[in-house]
């Protein structure tokens, strides 16, 4: 069975400051939800998935590389934020030297450097909300569509860079199969600058967008100012599904702007209160 390979890298020391690196190594440490959301849609189209996060298993880029000389991935997908764009770049590069052949698609907020990814070797970047662009870039690695007809993507073909048609926003957000907690391990996660968070915790995200536009945030090129939000319904399932299978203790929520409708938190504490 044709396998996926997603990685996220961790920051190194050149990525931030002496305060950061004390932040990101000692204070917080949160899984990623972007991967683990695409690990599920790929998965749930029958193809299997690999997920490696440098910042809870350390590997270098030649572990990297063996690892994909060893397994028939479909392609290798980066989630890439701009911290570590320079060293997505790096790993982008080697692998491209020992592994020609193989697919390299980028995702995750660092997209807006999609120039730089596609010089130096990259072949496809998703652009935005990466789960239904995720299946039809599978779909074309299978030869079932043509790239021009993947939306969503910016990739390069015959040294020019292409842009296709940009991909709608998902509607129904319950349609969006959960993240993959099981294949990660949250005992290895943590954020002690929430004071009163205990382990193993989870993040969350009940909606996706924000009607605002801070010039310090990026969420409007992501998201394009557009709110959806998950039904309460559906983010109570996953949280039993945090609490009975991962023993999850702490959720930390997420969201670009978490309450913003007032009907649907008045109904989400409601709800929640009443199942105590």
């Amino acid at each position: 069975m044709k396998k996926v390979l997603l990685v996220s890298l961790a920051m190194d020391k050149f990525s931030y400051s002496a305060e950061g690196r004390f932040k990101f190594k000692y204070i917080q440490r949160r899984p990623l939800l972007g991967p683990l959301y695409i690990f599920s849609t790929i998965e749930s189209r029958g193809i299997g998935c690999d997920f490696l996060d440098q910042s809870t298993d350390s590997f270098s880029v030649e572990d990297l590389i063996n690892r994909i000389n060893t397994n028939d991935y479909l392609f290798v997908g980066f989630y890439a934020q701009l911290l570590v764009k320079d060293k997505v770049i790096e790993y982008i590069k080697a692998i491209k030297e020992k592994c020609s052949k193989k697919n390299i698609v980028v995702g995750g907020p660092g997209y807006l450097c999609y120039e730089d990814f596609l010089n130096n070797g990259c072949d496809i970047v998703c652009r935005g909300e990466g789960e239904l662009t995720i299946t039809e870039i599978m779909d074309y690695m299978q030869g079932k569509k043509r790239i021009e007809e993947v939306d969503g993507i910016v990739y390069k073909k015959n040294g020019v860079i292409n842009y296709n048609k940009e991909r709608e926003l998902i509607n129904n957000l319950d349609s969006i199969p959960f993240p993959a907690w099981q294949k990660v391990d949250l005992g290895l996660y943590y954020d002690y600058s929430v004071l009163p968070m205990r382990k193993p915790f989870a993040p969350m995200i009940t909606s996706r967008g924000c009607l605002f536009k801070c010039a310090f945030c990026s969420s409007p090129f992501l998201w394009k100012n557009i709110f959806r939000s998950r039904s309460v319904e559906n983010v109570l399932k996953e949280i039993d599904i945090l609490v009975a299978k991962q023993g999850i203790r702490y959720i930390i929520f997420q969201d670009d702007v978490f309450g913003i409708d007032n009907n649907w938190l008045r109904e989400f504490c409601n709800s929640l209160i009443s199942r105590r």
